[in-house]
Formats: structure tokens, C-alpha cells, sequence
């Protein structure tokens, strides 16, 4: 044998024993083909036909930097107000219980900002010396004495209380906090007053428009010289017709 085919022949056993052989004239008949640099679905990072784990849902109500609850205590739904502490599910305002009404949480405590001269209309809203909270806003201190069922402003008393106090039109009263014309049969001249029966409300009074001469069928309706009474909300003259010029003692003149 040639000194150079010895290599040749060690080279072919360490071939044959490795299997590389195989893989050169395709091994098993081709099962493998194609398997070097297949993805395993169970491998993370490969695109796989169920969903990837994204972790856990993050939480609405919990500050994702401190991981404190948004509202400042466990969840409340719906959140508290500024400056309110929820405590075991409830809203509180500093150490005290809820604001109820018309309050607000202010500075810790329950105040109502319609009112109030330190949060006038809004917490931390404070109205200068000589002016008062008034229905939100920082008016000039009342110096007038208002009925019940008003609200004082400056030098003037409005009707009602809050947000809805006003002054009253031409015609109109504050009865009972509510701007109320004082012309009609149920509130005649003043507040309550009314009119019974046939009676009209003529000029704040209560009149029987069937019978009186000064508001003889309507209010303002008077007979004058033409007549002597009113009778069925008609003007007569000596229980008869009303007369075309004067009525004297019964009789219309001249004849």
C-alpha cells in the first residue's frame, strides 16, 4: 500500500463513525430536511399560535410610581374629591366622616362654600375685610336687617337663599323665599291674602266685581255720574239701565 492512501483511510472511518456521512446523503430519507433552524413553539421569543405572557394587568386605581392607591387610601368607586382620604372603601373628609349636602372637603374639614368667607364659591377662595360670602361669591358685608326668606346683600335683601337669591321685579313680594306677584285672587295686595267667592283682586284689595260701582265687571270699571249702583256687573241707574248722560236720584237726565 502507498505511504499516502493511510491518511485517506483514517479520514473515511472518522466519517463513517460520526454520521456525517449520513447527513450528506440524507440520513434517515430526508426527515430531517429542513429541521436546522426551525423554531420550537415553546421556545419565549418565537412567534407561537397561543398568546405570549404580557405579565399581570396593571391597576387603575394604584399609582404605577408608588403604588399607592389614586385616591389616597383602598379603592373607592367613585374616586374621592381633592383633599378627601378613602378609608376602607368610604370617602372621608380629614378625620371626620363624608361631606354631605351642599359641603365641600376643605383643608380637612366640611365647609359650604356658599357661605363660608375662607372658601368663598371654592376651597381656599377667601373674601377680603368688609365683604361676606354670599351665595359663592364675596360680597360688601350686609348692613340691613333681612326677613326670613331672604338673603342679605350690601344694603339690599334679596329673595330666596344660595345660588338662587334675587331681587324681586315690579309687582312682585318675597313669600315664604320665592318672588310672588301680589295681583292675583291667591296672594291679593300681600302674601296670602286671598280673595273669596266672586271677588277680583283690584289694585291690591279684594273687590266684588258684580257689585261694586268703583269695579263694576272688571276691576277699574267705574260708573260714575251715569249710573247710581251696579248690579250683575252692570252699571244701573234706579235698578234700570245705565243712563247716557247723568242719573239723578233713580232717574236719568235729562229725559
Amino acid at each position: 500500500m502507498r505511504t499516502w492512501l493511510a491518511p485517506l483511510l483514517v479520514l473515511s472511518i472518522v466519517i463513517s463513525s460520526s454520521g456525517l456521512g449520513a447527513c450528506a446523503s440524507g440520513g434517515d430519507g430526508g426527515r430531517d430536511a429542513g429541521r436546522v433552524g426551525t423554531p420550537d413553539a415553546r421556545v419565549v421569543g418565537f412567534d407561537a399560535p397561543f398568546p405570549r405572557d404580557t405579565g399581570p394587568v396593571p391597576d387603575a386605581n394604584v399609582r404605577p410610581d408608588t403604588g399607592a392607591p389614586r385616591d389616597g387610601g383602598s379603592s373607592c368607586t367613585p374616586a374621592c374629591d381633592t383633599g378627601e382620604t378613602c378609608v376602607s372603601g368610604t370617602c372621608r373628609c380629614g378625620a371626620g366622616a363624608a361631606c354631605t349636602g351642599t359641603q365641600t372637603c376643605c383643608g380637612g374639614g366640611c365647609v359650604d362654600t356658599r357661605t363660608n368667607a375662607a372658601h368663598c364659591g371654592m376651597c381656599g377662595m377667601a373674601c377680603t375685610s368688609g365683604r361676606s360670602c354670599t351665595a359663592g361669591s364675596c360680597e360688601v358685608a350686609c348692613t340691613v336687617s333681612c326677613p326670613a326668606g331672604t338673603t342679605c346683600m350690601g344694603t339690599q335683601c334679596l329673595c330666596g337663599t344660595g345660588a338662587g337669591a334675587r331681587a324681586c321685579s315690579s309687582g312682585e313680594t318675597c313669600c315664604s323665599g320665592s318672588c310672588t306677584r301680589t295681583d292675583t285672587v291667591a296672594n291679593c295686595g300681600a302674601c296670602g291674602r286671598v280673595c273669596s267667592g266672586s271677588q277680583s283682586c283690584c289694585s291690591g284689595a279684594c273687590r266684588d266685581t258684580q257689585n261694586d260701582e268703583s269695579n263694576c265687571g272688571s276691576c277699574g270699571n267705574s260708573c260714575d255720574d251715569t249710573a247710581d249702583g251696579c248690579t250683575g256687573g252692570n252699571c244701573t241707574c234706579g235698578g234700570g239701565s245705565e243712563c247716557l248722560i247723568m242719573c239723578l236720584i233713580g232717574t236719568c237726565f235729562p229725559l
